[in-house]
C-alpha cells in the first residue's frame, strides 16, 4: 500500500477506533435510555387503562413498585449518559463513564421491556403493541456496540482491577 493511502499516524489505528467507539457507545446508551423510557411509558399507559379482577392494573402494589423501580433506573441511566457526554464534550477521558452508561442503559432497557411484557401479558405479542419489539431491541442492546461483558471488563480495567 502506498504511504499516501495512510490516514493518521502509523500504529495508531486502535487509538482512533477507540475514540470512535466511545462516541458510538455513548450514542447507543442514549438510544437505550429512550427505548427504556418508551417501554416504561407504554407499560404505565396500559396498566392505567386495563382492568383485571375489578381493578386497574396500575392499582396493584407489585406493579406500582416495579414501575417505580424502573422509573428510578431510567433516570439514573439518563444521568450516566449525561455525565459521560459532558466529559467527552469537554475533551476529557470518558472510557469508564461511557462503558458504565452503555451497560447500565442496556440493562435498564431490558428490564423495562421485560416488565412491560409481563404487564401486557398476551397482548405484548400482538402487532397493535410495540412491547415485543422493545424487548427484542433491548436484548440486542446487550450485544451491539460491545457486549455488556466487554463493557464490564473495560470498567474493571479502568478501576485498576
Amino acid at each position: 500500500m502506498p504511504e499516501t493511502n495512510i490516514i493518521g499516524e502509523p500504529g495508531q489505528g486502535w487509538a482512533y477506533i477507540g475514540e470512535h467507539l466511545e462516541w458510538e457507545r455513548l450514542s447507543l446508551a442514549a438510544t437505550y435510555v429512550g427505548n427504556a423510557r418508551t417501554a416504561l411509558d407504554d407499560t404505565i399507559e396500559y396498566t392505567k387503562d386495563r382492568t383485571q379482577f375489578g381493578r386497574r392494573l396500575s392499582s396493584f402494589q407489585v406493579l406500582k413498585h416495579r414501575m417505580a423501580e424502573r422509573e428510578t433506573e431510567v433516570n439514573a441511566a439518563r444521568l450516566l449518559v449525561y455525565s459521560a457526554a459532558t466529559k467527552l464534550a469537554r475533551g476529557e477521558r470518558a472510557l469508564k463513564d461511557v462503558s458504565m452508561a452503555k451497560v447500565y442503559a442496556a440493562d435498564v432497557a431490558y428490564r423495562c421491556a421485560f416488565d412491560g411484557m409481563q404487564a401486557l401479558g398476551g397482548y405484548a405479542q400482538l402487532p397493535e403493541y410495540d412491547m415485543e419489539r422493545y424487548f427484542r431491541e433491548a436484548k440486542h442492546a446487550m450485544v451491539g456496540g460491545g457486549t455488556n461483558e466487554i463493557q464490564r471488563s473495560i470498567i474493571a480495567k479502568e478501576m485498576g482491577l
